[in-house]
């Protein structure tokens, strides 16, 4: 199914990295239904037509994985009829650091971009081994929707959502080789763009190096260090693998779904 249909990106103003995960056929050869799963970023920014457009929707579960800290400076204000789905898990490994952490330290020389790369794949590890119970959690919340839409966001839409993105498709049927295009897919995002336009753009201000040609120069390299990456995602595979030896035994051991809930969902959310 093409990344580029028309029903990929939902048309809100106010989204962050906004998009349907459906469209993607599964190896049983059925399909992930359009218009009931959706991935994004922070809704802080949602304007009154973007709440229409979720109301249209008919969301029936609303999982937010930030912490509080978070929603307190990017505050969630959705009608109260939406918000009354809405429930959040607090995911915040130990290993992680703030972009603009990551962006000084480039800049002054204190980290180096292996650093970068491998720190980004610890995280992810730590997500696996440390998170698995809200994932869980997750999935009870979506459970409770009996196969109304879904909504999973975190602040930019591509980590804590991605992985919980993944955990759904994989459980759905959905190969692995396509779950990662569908992660990649977060790096095509204008807002996603413009995020890594503006570290680049502080990176250069800490250097001295403010000209326009700078930022350009700096601006790919920072998409590829801080982007979707796939080596994070398949850190994540790998763990699960060397924890449990498959997905199906982490969603049944860890994510607490049970063969018989696993088609239960994909009754609901595949045609």
């Amino acid at each position: 199914m093409s990344h580029t249909h028309p029903h990929r990106h939902p048309p809100l103003k106010g989204g962050i990295n906004f998009r349907d995960f459906g469209g993607y056929d599964t190896a049983d050869g059925r399909r992930v239904k359009w218009k009931h799963l959706f991935r994004s970023g922070h809704l802080a920014n949602l304007t009154p037509e973007d709440h229409a457009h979720l109301d249209g929707f008919g969301i029936g579960a609303i999982c937010d994985f930030r912490t509080d800290w978070e929603n307190d400076h990017e505050t969630t204000a959705l009608p109260e009829h939406i918000q009354a789905r809405l429930q959040r898990f607090n995911i915040w490994p130990k290993s992680a650091r703030t972009a603009n952490d990551m962006v000084k330290a480039l800049a002054e020389g204190t980290t180096t971009d292996a650093e970068v790369y491998e720190s980004q794949n610890v995280v992810y590890r730590e997500f696996v081994r440390d998170f698995s119970g809200h994932y869980a959690a997750m999935f009870r919340h979506i459970m409770a929707a009996e196969g109304k839409a879904v909504l999973i966001h975190c602040a930019g839409g591509k980590d804590r959502t991605g992985l919980g993105a993944a955990f759904m498709h994989l459980t759905l049927g959905v190969p692995e080789e396509v779950v990662h295009e569908d992660y990649i897919l977060t790096n095509q995002h204008p807002r996603t763009q413009k995020f890594i336009r503006i570290m680049a753009e502080r990176a250069a201000k800490i250097t001295g190096k403010t000209d326009p040609g700078h930022v350009e120069e700096l601006f790919p390299h920072y998409m590829k260090l801080f982007g979707a990456r796939a080596d994070s995602l398949q850190a994540a595979f790998d763990t699960i693998k060397s924890m449990t030896g498959s997905f199906d035994a982490y969603r049944r051991d860890l994510l607490k779904v049970t063969d018989a809930e696993a088609e239960k969902l994909k009754a609901w959310y595949l045609e």
